[in-house]
């Protein structure tokens, strides 16, 4: 399968996956990420998915390592809670990363290289953006947006504060969905699941 055929299996799978979903404001949402350039997003600037879809790859990765600790660690979640927090954890990176060159020497010549810049749209935070963003379109559940808000939790620009600790352990404690997305997530953007 080509790399195009594969990225476009990989957006009719998302679609389909959120299209599932019974809640109003899924197709409206849909019809938001159509108009921005989350289907051909990279997921970050050099740590993981910096190619074209990274973002759209990554959410899957994401969506599969939840749905397998949520049956490790006997998580009783939703299908839908699963489908809403692993797919859509990261929208905060829509119309964030700017692709683009910079010169660089190398072997002491001069040569155009591409890089990923950050050039952030909508500078609301991470997890906190994320949330806003769905919940423009369809309303999420409490534990919902504390584990999308929370997703990151010592990656969290705030976990260097005194306050951001303590609210970062008091929503996990009470919403252990959060520990098992971040998990789902970590593990998305660092380590290969073993195939049979």
């Amino acid at each position: 399968m080509s790399k195009m055929a594969e990225l476009s299996a990989e957006a009719d799978q998302f679609q389909s996956l959120l299209l599932s979903i019974e809640r109003k404001g899924i197709t409206d949402l849909l019809g938001y990420l159509a108009t921005t350039d989350f289907y051909f997003a990279p997921s970050s600037t050099k740590y993981h998915d910096t190619e074209v879809s990274g973002l759209l790859h990554h959410s899957f990765n994401v969506y599969g390592n939840l749905v397998r600790l949520n049956q490790i660690f006997d998580g009783d979640y939703p299908e839908d809670t699963l489908k809403l927090a692993g797919l859509l954890h990261d929208l905060c990176k829509i119309n964030f990363y700017k692709r683009d060159f910079r010169n660089v020497k190398i072997d002491g010549i001069w040569t155009q290289q591409a890089y990923i810049s950050v050039e952030d749209q909508l500078p609301l935070g991470h997890g906190e953006k994320s949330v806003i963003i769905i919940q423009r379109f369809l309303q999420l559940t409490e534990e919902e947006i504390f584990a999308i808000r929370w997703h990151m939790m010592a990656y969290d620009d705030l976990h260097c504060t005194y306050a951001g600790n303590l609210a970062i352990t008091t929503a996990s404690t009470k919403y252990p969905l959060i520990v098992l997305l971040h998990m789902a997530d970590l593990s998305a953007s660092f380590l290969k699941v073993r195939t049979p």
